[in-house]
């Protein structure tokens, strides 16, 4: 059975009320949302390889393959903890990202396996891959031709580690393009990074894998989606388990919070039940008519 575990138990999320600026207490609780920034890549960094020890062939689609670290290597303190513990999450440390997880394969096999989804992803599309890890769905956009594809990530060493080198192993053979990479939490996305940049409502794609574990962040990560869609034509395809055992979030939870929040409809797209674990599903997300 598939679970999360937690170091030092479960805990909650922070509440998703409106955000405030990191390090302001709010109502008095005692946690803040972390700060999101960009994070500047030179040349040199974009072209190495850094720690990854290798890479190999992720094959999405019989037309399109991309390339993935092999190997991560992770060395923060939080990582290695949850590495010897065998647990996925600490909560306001590390989210999970050095891992490839099975949503992430499902998304990028889905948007290129359809030709009316892989036709989104035109020289002028703008994309933003939330939660990326190491970026395999943002990449598969890349191959698919996407003007523009921006990596967003809760951890910058996941981003500076993992994400940069395996984006510019994949940049190195499908030539130029336009990336950027953003770190932080989803409620400080928009105010710190998106709005500075005019980047809020810039998206025409919005791509999300393995994001909905926490009924409380899942709320923030709605309200992310929202600022950056782009209004009126914008779309999400968001790949999930129905459940995540353990954690209290999954498919039907955030259905609910989408439909009480009635900025956004949702259908299901694929379902993924192959019986060797918890079963999967694909949802899109268009602007209400």
């Amino acid at each position: 059975m598939f679970r999360f575990n937690f170091i030092g138990g479960e805990q909650d999320a922070p509440s998703p009320a409106e955000p405030t600026a990191p390090g302001d207490e709010r109502l008095g609780e005692q946690t803040a949302f972390r700060a999101s920034e960009e994070i500047r890549v030179s040349s040199a960094d974009a072209s190495s390889s850094g720690r990854l020890d290798s890479f190999d062939s992720f094959r999405v689609s019989d037309a399109y393959s991309i390339r993935r670290a092999a190997n991560p290597v992770v060395d923060a303190d939080a990582h290695a903890q949850a590495s010897t513990s065998e647990s996925d999450l600490i909560p306001g440390r590390y989210e999970g990202g050095y891992k490839v997880w099975e949503c992430s394969v499902d998304l990028s096999r889905y948007i290129a396996s359809s030709s009316d989804i892989a036709a989104l992803f035109a020289s002028g599309t703008r994309v933003i891959e939330l939660g990326c890890g190491q970026g395999l769905v943002g990449i598969t956009a890349l191959a698919l031709g996407a003007g523009e594809v921006h990596f967003q990530d809760y951890d910058a060493s996941v981003i500076r580690d993992l994400t940069v080198p395996v984006v510019g192993e994949n940049v190195r053979i499908l030539g130029s393009r336009t990336v950027r990479y953003f770190a932080g939490d989803w409620a400080t996305l928009a105010p710190d990074v998106l709005g500075p940049r005019r980047l809020v409502g810039s998206y025409d794609v919005v791509l999300t894998s393995e994001s909905i574990y926490n009924e409380k962040a899942s709320v923030r990560l709605l309200d992310c989606i929202k600022c950056c869609l782009k209004p009126g034509t914008g779309v999400c395809y968001l790949a999930a388990k129905s459940f995540y055992f353990g954690v209290g979030g999954g498919v039907a939870g955030f259905q609910a919070a989408v439909d009480r929040d009635g900025t956004l409809r949702h259908r299901v797209v694929r379902v993924i039940d192959d019986g060797k674990s918890n079963r999967r599903e694909i949802l899109e997300l268009r602007y209400n008519e």
